[in-house]
C-alpha cells in the first residue's frame, strides 16, 4: 500500500469503517511509515478534540436584538455596519 492510498483511506480507517483485511493492510503501512503514522495521529487528535466539544452551545440572550436591528436596517435599504 502506498502513502497516497493510505491518505485516501485514512478517514475511514480512523472512523473504523474499513473491512478487517484492508484495515490490517493500512495498519501495517502506518506502523512502518513515519509520515502516515503522523498523519493518522493528527487525524485521531482532531477527532478526539471534536468529540470533546459541547454538544450544544446556547446563543447569548442578547443575540436577537442585534439581528433584529440589522434586519430592520436592511429592510429600509440601509447597509448594516
Amino acid at each position: 500500500m502506498t502513502c497516497d492510498e493510505v491518505r485516501a483511506r485514512l478517514d475511514d480507517y480512523v472512523d473504523g469503517g474499513l473491512a478487517p483485511p484492508e484495515a490490517e493492510e493500512l495498519e501495517r503501512h502506518v506502523r512502518g511509515c513515519d509520515a502516515c503514522r503522523g498523519e493518522a495521529a493528527r487525524l485521531q487528535s482532531l477527532l478526539a478534540a471534536a468529540r470533546a466539544l459541547p454538544r450544544r452551545i446556547e446563543p447569548r440572550r442578547d443575540l436577537w436584538a442585534g439581528i433584529e436591528a440589522r434586519l430592520a436596517l436592511a429592510g429600509r435599504g440601509v447597509r448594516p455596519p
